[in-house]
């Protein structure tokens, strides 16, 4: 997408994005800044057409009908009102309800919320607010909620659907740290690791809750590391902080904000702002210049299939005042699940796996079997058109795939347990010593590519020229005559 300055005078602009993402709320970013009175023309130079905004919501037939949220927030705290800082430095419009009843009345309200914030800290919720924050969940609302006493809401379904259940509530501050799966919490703001507390508010200061239901543990309080500080819920659609806000108002990022308030900046992000974004934001092009914008989509989490959206453009120009471009995208994504039975491990890409990956559709997964001392791998399931412990998996659709291991006896595979593979490192050669069960030699590189294949005479020792081969790590992989293997990681230098 390119933005061309026609005119005679400085250009500026800034863009926001629509996504739709079906039965998930819209999400949305905007930056604002002073666009003053100077004129420009923005070209749309990536085909399709420009459309006013009912016309794209006719286009869309379905949505909202409009990009703009409604944020509903309830936050009665003693000292600093950290959630509503955090909306205003996001540039997020919203409205502000100061009861639990007056809660209660908006939720049950005509107004569909796409946001509430929940940070009490000095009244005890009423059960009708906690019937109608549930409602709000089922009817496909987003939650953040932090309340200071467990004991008034610990044993509603409310509880469940936040993928929480609560233990005690705690009266002295504890000291929290992210966990990786914290890493969806990365935007905008580079969170630190650690958070220490730094204000004591002398009352219950937050809850110990177990993780139940499929919930994401994102933070964990010092000492106690089967609980959670904060919980992703298993929707995606709820975030439970167990602490209160005060706690962690210092700056120990060292960026010039409260840490809390960045937390917070990146839960309302991840909650309700796009996968999809324009960079640079905005800026300002000199007369008779243009400036390329670039279209990224983090599809983390989104299901595989064509997504609508807008890019919408907004400048000071009389005739053009906003130009709004359609965009199509396609999310082509896939899940690789590897299982080991038997004593050995999997790596994937010369990686080892830890659990579950997600790739782009038709992308080549390298997949390696390397079986425990004592152990030896045997196959593949499903079965693969080759035994190699090393395979390479086209992903074209969500795969399963699993690596078996059988104790080594050396009654079964007489000989090859025997077999030594030297020199590692090698430069310009590599032998295979003890060879007479070896059958047949294969070197592969690390995304399973067969470099070189060599059919054994059954000698005493095999001798590979390797000239051919580059600098880095290779598989070789001995196999017998009765389709035992073995694969060993060797090295290539020069």
């Amino acid at each position: 997408l390119t933005i061309t300055n026609n005119g005679g005078m400085l250009l500026g602009y800034t863009t926001s994005t629509f996504l739709d993402r079906g039965i998930e709320q819209v999400r949305k970013f905007t930056s604002s800044i002073n666009l003053g009175t100077k004129t420009f023309e923005a070209a749309n130079n990536i085909g399709g057409h420009s459309m006013t905004r009912n016309e794209f919501i006719r286009y869309q037939k379905g949505t909202k009908g409009s990009t703009n949220f409604n944020i509903l927030i309830y936050e009665d705290v003693a000292n600093n009102y950290w959630y509503q800082e955090a909306l205003n430095a996001l540039g997020l419009d919203y409205t502000s309800v100061s009861s639990w009843d007056a809660l209660t009345t908006a939720i049950n309200g005509l107004t569909h919320w796409d946001l509430v914030l929940v940070n009490s800290y000095q009244s005890i919720c009423s059960s009708f607010a906690i019937d109608a924050l549930a409602n709000h969940l089922s009817g496909g609302g987003k939650l953040i909620f932090a309340h200071w006493q467990g004991s008034d809401f610990s044993n509603h379904p409310l509880c469940q659907t936040m993928g929480i259940n609560v233990v005690s509530d705690f009266d002295t501050p504890i000291n929290m740290s992210l966990t990786s799966s914290a890493s969806v919490l990365s935007h905008p703001n580079a969170l630190p690791v650690e958070y220490l507390w730094n204000s004591n508010q002398y009352n219950i200061d937050g809850q110990i809750v177990e993780v139940v239901g499929g919930a994401e543990r994102l933070a964990v309080f010092d000492g106690y590391p089967n609980s959670a500080a904060i919980v992703l819920n298993a929707q995606n659609n709820s975030i439970f902080n167990a602490f209160q806000s005060d706690n962690y108002w210092d700056d120990d990022s060292g960026s010039g904000k409260a840490d809390i308030q960045e937390l917070l900046e990146n839960q309302i992000s991840y909650l309700l702002l796009t996968n999809m974004g324009v960079t640079p934001l905005w800026g300002v092009v000199p007369a008779g210049e243009s400036i390329e914008l670039t279209l990224t989509l983090n599809s983390e989490g989104m299901a595989r299939g064509t997504y609508q959206g807008i890019i919408t453009i907004v400048s000071n120009d009389s005739a053009n005042p906003e130009v709004i471009v359609p965009v199509t995208l396609e999310v082509n994504t896939y899940t690789l699940t590897v299982n080991a039975i038997g004593n050995g491990w999997v790596e994937l890409n010369d990686i080892p796996y830890s659990g579950m990956v997600t790739v782009s559709g038709d992308s080549l997964v390298s997949v390696a079997a390397f079986p425990e001392e004592g152990w030896q791998f045997e196959a593949w399931s499903p079965v693969v058109s080759s035994n190699a412990s090393t395979i390479t998996v086209t992903m074209d659709d969500d795969k399963v795939i699993t690596a078996f291991f059988k104790v080594y006896t050396g009654m079964d595979d007489p000989g090859l347990s025997t077999v030594k593979v030297f020199p590692n490192p090698f430069s310009t050669s590599v032998t295979v010593n003890n060879a007479k069960e070896v059958s047949r030699v294969i070197i592969t590189n690390m995304i399973g590519l067969h470099l070189i294949d060599v059919e054994s005479s059954y000698s005493e020792a095999i001798t590979i020229p390797t000239d051919q081969l580059a600098e880095g790590v290779y598989l070789i992989t001995l196999y017998k005559q009765n389709g035992a293997t073995e694969v060993l990681k060797i090295v290539k230098r020069r």
